[in-house]
């Protein structure tokens, strides 16, 4: 947009008065205007910063006249991609500077980016005759490096063995004891279930019809449901891998945030949006739908089935405090049965795992409490797991698994602050705790360190930790954040 220079506070910004100047003059000594002309110091600008910089340097290029007219108009234009803003300031009764103040590289990520940035000095303000030089173009690059992610400091790093891509993403997964396997759901290259066996590493597919959000396992491990936006799956993984695998598809009325799979014949969806809504229990043989009653659960409630098979315990989020719930699944269609006896007394922050006999609920801030059918000592606290400190908010449990064999605890936990949605993830580190269940004490703690692919380094974090059935061996499956090799981005490995 053209311009005056006065309407936009810089009228002493190349003009002069009409005395004095310089060139060829009038018979009255003004200047004459028609031989006007600029230049400039630069035309081209070019910045660099790391990715986790939030600023970077402006540039800057100086511009200068000769036989300024008294009235001179100016319009910028320039391009987005890494430019945020152009001023044009003051600097002299016949020079100025051209300032272009960039985007937070932060926001912008690795990159090399590239604008041009057009400024035209004109006679009149329809800019029908410009003055010698104009317009004049300036280019610019702002060129961002990724940051090389460094260990932890102070934690020791993770060993682990036997890591392998997948090949795939992992949206979620759960592990069958029956099968000795990990099942997973996977959006990339295509949505479907997968049946991996953690020793062989070997994987039999299933194909979905739509995109996975979350699955759950039955609790007799051999067959799975898969939640999607409006739509169930339900599969028998026996048959995983067949050219016609076991699927039943079962409609729901919502968007599916979790499932939960109980062994007597239904499935219990679980609403992604709409605030105060029922659980969605669909009876398998039949397809038929109906809402949990006794009460109103929070949309983005997490869920996990009791290993009895006749309850479910539930983490909302959304809401302050947060809490945790039980559920009754005993006849099918679930029911609001009640919460848990505190008010704020006990963080829950927004998810929750099973011991795996059912004694114990650990939830996301570490805290655990006791699963029973009679009421006054159901979600009691029972104990705390210690997990690491942090500046802010302290770290949140991402995964955790526990074996009643070995009495052991595994967990993946992350500095809530740091790995949270508003961070550029510079400083997220998994941490990988383990504990000893009966008295819930700290054995050992590492910290995942970035991983080298065909050298270049990528930051690794957790996502799911597993007990395989006897208890012996723990698996890892992990992502490679920046990873541009869609087919190099998950990995499965052994834990320590």
């Amino acid at each position: 947009m053209l311009r005056s220079i006065t309407a936009v506070g810089v009228a002493a910004l190349l003009c002069v008065g009409c005395a004095g100047g310089g060139g060829d003059e009038s018979d009255e000594g003004v200047p004459n205007a028609r031989n006007a002309s600029v230049s400039t110091s630069s035309t081209s600008i070019s910045r660099s910063a790391t990715a986790d910089q939030s600023v970077v340097d402006d540039g800057l290029v100086q511009i200068t006249t000769s036989n300024t007219p008294e009235t001179l108009y100016v319009g910028v234009d320039h391009g987005s991609t890494a430019i945020d803003h152009v001023d044009i300031y003051e600097t002299g009764a016949t020079t100025g500077e051209l300032r272009v103040t960039f985007r937070s590289p932060q926001a912008l990520g690795a990159g090399e980016y590239h604008d041009t940035v057009t400024v035209r000095l004109c006679y009149d303000i329809a800019c029908a005759e410009h003055l010698r030089g104009s317009p004049f173009m300036v280019s610019t690059t702002l060129t961002v490096t990724p940051v090389v992610p460094q260990p932890e400091p102070g934690i020791e790093p993770l060993p682990t063995s036997q890591r392998g891509a997948l090949g795939h993403d992992v949206i979620d997964a759960e592990y069958s004891a029956a099968l000795d396997a990990i099942v997973l759901v996977s959006s990339y290259p295509d949505s479907a279930l997968y049946v991996l066996n953690p020793v062989t590493r070997g994987e039999q597919k299933v194909a979905l019809n739509k995109v996975p959000a979350a699955v759950s396992v039955s609790p007799d491990g051999r067959s799975a449901a898969v939640g999607h936006d409006a739509l169930v799956t339900v599969v028998d993984l026996t048959t995983a891998g067949l050219a016609s695998p076991g699927k039943v598809l079962l409609n729901t009325t919502i968007d599916v945030l979790d499932v939960v799979l109980t062994g007597n014949g239904y499935v219990h969806a679980f609403p992604r949006r709409d605030q105060w809504e029922e659980i969605h229990s669909i009876q398998i043989a039949t397809n038929i739908e109906t809402l949990s009653s006794g009460g109103l659960i929070y949309a983005g409630t997490l869920a996990k089935l009791h290993p009895s098979g006749t309850k479910m315990y539930g983490a909302n989020n959304g809401l302050s405090p947060s809490d945790i719930e039980r559920y009754g699944v005993r006849t099918g269609t679930a029911t609001y049965d009640y919460d848990s006896p505190y008010h704020g007394d006990y963080e829950m922050c927004g998810n929750l795992w099973m011991h795996e006999t059912g004694l114990h609920i650990y939830t996301a801030c570490g805290n655990v409490f006791k699963a029973s059918d009679v009421r006054a000592q159901d979600m009691t606290y029972t104990g705390h797991l210690q997990l690491s400190t942090s500046e802010y908010y302290g770290f949140r449990i991402v995964s955790l698994s526990h074996s009643s064999e070995t009495k052991n605890i595994v967990l993946l936990e992350e500095d809530a602050y740091a790995c949270g949605p508003y961070q550029t993830g510079e400083q997220c580190y998994t941490r990988v705790g383990y504990y000893e269940s009966d008295f819930l004490n700290l054995t050992a703690r590492y910290s995942m360190a970035p991983v080298t692919v065909s050298g270049q380094v990528y930051r690794e974090r957790g996502l799911f930790a597993f007990h395989n059935a006897a208890g012996s061996t723990r698996y890892l499956i992990s992502r490679l954040v920046g990873m541009p090799n869609p087919t190099a981005e998950y990995y499965l490995s052994n834990l320590p």
